[in-house]
Order: structure tokens, then C-alpha cells, then sequence
């Protein structure tokens, strides 16, 4: 999966974003006990965090957390995308990995990576 990684200035207020324990409460409520869809769900918010982490680490994540990690979603085709942010302890710093561009951030961020 391709992910867009930032590094940006902390951020201290979350309102939006939503901790791995709501987003699998989510997708537990979401699923309609179809299984295979829970399954496969989970599996691709493991990859994501597996691949976001290894991507942060690259441009600069020591490891740990302040605060989070948290999940947002973004609008897609037919269905939201799921993105992955988690603030740094030492000094605060955020990294952010989205499944598409955030410009927005392009400006504001002191490092950029996009994974292939």
C-alpha cells in the first residue's frame, strides 16, 4: 500500500481522531458478524500500522508515544480510508501516514515520504 508520511509540529487536540480500540469496536460493529470481512479489515489495519511505523522511522520517529497512536478516515471511492498518526514523546513531534496526498500538509511538514 502506498502511504504519504509527514513529520509535523504537535498537535494537541484530537477531536476527529479515534484510538485502535474504537476503530476495531468499529469495524466489530460494522461487520455484521461476516467474519471474512472482519478478517481481512483487521489485517489491513495491522499493514497499515506495520508500514506507517517503518515509514516514520525514516524520517526521524524514534519509536514512541506521547500520545495515540490514533486513526482517521478520508473519503474514497465506495468506501473511507484510514490513515495513521501517533505523536512523538520527545518533543512532541506528530507523524501522520495517509493512503493519499495531504497537501496541506506538504507546507507544514519538515519531512516528507512516500512509501512505494
Amino acid at each position: 500500500m502506498k502511504l504519504y508520511c509527514y513529520s509535523t509540529s504537535p498537535i494537541d487536540f484530537w477531536l476527529g481522531a479515534i484510538t485502535g480500540e474504537q476503530l476495531f469496536k468499529a469495524m466489530w460493529d460494522s461487520c455484521w458478524q461476516d467474519w471474512d470481512s472482519l478478517a481481512t479489515a483487521c489485517k489491513q489495519v495491522g499493514e497499515l500500522k506495520a508500514q506507517a511505523e517503518e515509514a516514520f522511522k525514516t524520517i526521524g520517529w524514534e519509536g514512541d508515544a506521547r500520545e495515540g497512536p490514533f486513526y482517521f478516515a478520508l473519503p474514497g471511492d465506495n468506501n473511507l480510508l484510514i490513515g495513521y498518526i501517533v505523536k512523538q514523546d520527545n518533543n512532541g513531534e506528530c507523524f501522520i501516514a495517509s493512503p493519499v496526498p495531504m497537501t496541506h500538509l506538504e507546507g507544514l511538514a519538515s519531512q516528507v515520504f512516500i512509501t512505494a
